[in-house]
């Protein structure tokens, strides 16, 4: 569980953000790139501001639910909101 302020521009989906507490920036593509779960497939909930809107990039899901995916995470939940 992430608590705490994102960006999501839909033009980029990959330029998705969350922000830490001190203000540390961590893009989607940090978590597509990682091997999480393994066969346990760990569910990940992101309580950050547009942090669960996802977007097509090259034919494929962006933005933090398509990356935590392919990072594999068994689910994605997501704030919509601004």
């Amino acid at each position: 569980h992430v608590a705490g302020h994102g960006d999501f521009d839909p033009n980029q989906p990959d330029s998705a953000t969350l922000f830490l507490q001190d203000g540390t920036p961590l893009k989607s593509m940090l978590f597509r790139a990682a091997n999480y779960g393994g066969a346990q497939q760990p569910l990940i909930f992101l309580n950050c501001c547009m942090v669960g809107v996802g977007g097509e990039l090259l034919g494929d899901m962006g933005g933090f639910p398509g990356n935590c995916l392919r990072g594999g995470f068994g689910g994605v939940l997501g704030a919509l909101w601004e």
